[in-house]
C-alpha cells in the first residue's frame, strides 16, 4: 500500500513538472529571444530588417549578431552590425569595424559611403571630405555623394562650395527634394542676432543691483567662426559701470572649438576694469564633451586668474549633465597679497524642442560666484541654486527667463533675476 502512494506521488510530481517546464521556459526566454533561436535565416533577416526600419537598435542588432553567428562570412550582415553601432551612438566602434570591412572589399559603395558618413559624425571632416572626393571620382554623377559634399562643406561655412554641389545635384535631378532644402536653408539662414536683457540683484547685505545688457551678435549654423559684440551698464554698491567687449568662436576640424573674449570698463570700480578669456572645446565621444578655460581679471586693487575645467555628460541627445570646477588665485594691491578659492557647480540641461530650453543648476564654494566682480565684503563661502528657461516664439523672436538663490557664510543672501529679449534675422 505504501508503495503504491509512493508511485502515485511521484507520478503526479512528473506530470506537474511536464506542465510547469514549459511555463517556466516561457517565463525566462523572451518572445525575441526564442525568435532569434529558432527562425530560419529568412525569418531572421526579415525581422532584422524590419526592426531596422523601426530604428529598434538592440533588437535589430542581436538579430544580426544571431545571423552572423549563424554565417560568419556574410559581409551585408556584418555592415549592417557596424552601421547599427553608429546609430545606436558608439561611432568609433562603428568606424573601426567599416575600415576593417573596407579591407576585405576596398571598393564596396555603401560601406564607403557609410564610412564618409560616420567620419564626419565624429567631427573628422577632412577624413570624409577625402572619402567622398574618392567616392565622386569613382562614381562620378551620383546625386547621393554629391548631396553629402554640399552638406560638409555647408556645415563647414563653404556655402559657395555647397552651392555648387546642390546645384549639380538638381541639374542631374530637377526635382531632388533634399538638394533643394539645402539650398533654402543657405538663402534662409539667419545670420545676425540681437539681445536686450536687464537683470537685478536683492541682497541682505547691500543696495539691489540693477544691470542691463545689449549684444549683437554675428551667427549661422554654417558658419566655422562666430562672433558676439555686448555692452553692459551696471549699478552695484553705488557705482554705475559701463563694460564692452567682443568675443569669438571658431569650429576647428574634428570636433573641437576654440573660443576666446576680451571686455573691458576702464573707470570701473565694482566689476572687473579689464577682463581676457580663452577656451578649447573637444568632443570626448557620443556622450562626453571637455570645455577648459583660462580668464585673466584685471580689477582696480587686485588681478586674478581663474582656471574652469568643464565636462558635459549627454543622458541622450536632449538631456546632459555639466559639472564645472573653478580654481581661482586673486592677487591683491594692499596687506593681503594673495587669496585661493574653489568653486563647484552642477547642472541639469533640457533641449525639450527647437524652441524650449531648460536649466536647473547647484553651485557652492568660496568667494563671488560672478567671479568677474569681487564685492566689498571680502572673502566668504556661499551656495546657490538656479534654474532657467529659453523660448523661441518663432524662429526669429524668443525671450529667456531665469531666477537664482545664494545662501551666504555669515546668514548673507542674495536673489538675482533676469529677463532677455532676442531677435534674429
Amino acid at each position: 500500500m505504501k508503495d503504491s502512494c509512493v508511485q502515485r506521488f511521484v507520478i503526479l510530481l512528473c506530470k506537474a513538472l511536464l506542465t510547469i517546464g514549459p511555463m517556466c521556459a516561457f517565463c525566462v526566454v523572451s518572445p525575441a529571444q526564442a525568435l532569434t533561436e529558432q527562425a530560419t535565416d529568412s525569418q531572421l533577416r526579415a525581422q532584422a530588417e524590419k526592426l531596422r526600419r523601426q530604428s529598434r537598435w538592440p533588437e535589430a542588432l542581436a538579430a544580426y549578431e544571431e545571423l552572423v553567428r549563424r554565417h560568419p562570412e556574410s559581409f551585408e550582415d556584418r555592415f549592417w552590425i557596424a552601421r547599427i553601432t553608429g546609430w545606436s551612438g558608439d561611432l568609433k566602434a562603428s568606424q573601426q569595424m567599416l575600415t576593417e570591412l573596407l579591407r576585405e572589399d576596398p571598393r564596396d559603395y555603401d560601406m564607403r559611403v557609410a564610412l564618409a558618413d560616420t567620419c564626419s559624425w565624429l567631427g573628422k571632416y577632412e577624413a570624409a571630405m577625402a572619402e567622398l572626393e574618392r567616392l565622386d571620382r569613382d562614381f562620378p554623377n551620383n546625386t547621393e555623394v554629391l548631396l553629402r559634399l554640399g552638406r560638409l562643406h555647408q556645415w563647414q561655412g563653404k556655402n559657395r562650395i555647397a552651392r555648387s554641389y546642390f546645384d549639380q545635384v538638381l541639374t542631374l535631378d530637377p526635382d531632388h527634394a533634399e538638394a533643394k532644402e539645402g539650398l533654402r536653408r543657405m538663402a534662409a539662414e539667419l545670420r545676425w542676432e540681437l539681445r536686450l536683457g536687464y537683470a537685478g540683484e536683492q541682497n541682505s547685505f547691500a543696495p539691489a543691483a540693477h544691470i542691463g545688457t545689449f549684444a549683437i551678435s554675428r551667427i549661422g549654423e554654417g558658419r566655422r567662426t562666430t562672433w558676439t559684440a555686448e555692452g553692459t551698464v551696471s549699478h552695484r554698491f553705488g557705482q554705475t559701470d559701463l563694460r564692452f567687449g567682443l568675443e569669438m568662436n571658431h569650429r576647428l576640424k574634428r570636433g573641437a572649438t576654440l573660443r576666446w573674449a576680451a571686455f573691458a570698463a576702464p573707470q570701473a570700480e565694482v566689476i572687473a576694469r579689464q577682463a581676457y578669456a580663452a577656451a578649447f572645446v573637444k568632443s570626448l565621444g557620443p556622450r562626453l564633451a571637455l570645455d577648459a578655460g583660462y580668464a585673466l581679471l584685471v580689477f582696480r586693487s587686485a588681478q586674478a586668474h581663474q582656471v574652469t575645467p568643464q565636462l558635459d555628460f549627454y543622458l541622450n541627445p536632449t538631456m546632459w549633465l555639466t559639472g564645472r570646477y573653478t580654481y581661482s588665485l586673486t592677487n591683491y594691491k594692499g596687506p593681503l597679497t594673495s587669496a585661493r578659492s574653489h568653486s563647484g557647480g552642477l547642472s541639469f540641461n533640457w533641449q525639450r524642442s527647437s524652441s524650449d530650453f531648460f536649466t536647473l543648476s547647484y553651485a557652492s564654494g568660496t568667494e563671488a560666484f560672478n567671479l568677474t566682480t569681487i564685492d566689498r565684503l571680502g572673502q566668504f563661502r556661499a551656495n546657490t541654486v538656479g534654474a532657467g528657461w529659453r523660448h523661441l516664439l518663432t524662429p526669429r523672436t524668443g525671450f529667456s527667463l531665469s531666477y537664482a538663490y545664494q545662501f551666504r557664510s555669515g546668514g548673507a543672501r542674495q536673489q538675482s533675476y533676469s529677463i532677455g529679449l532676442l531677435r534674429r534675422w
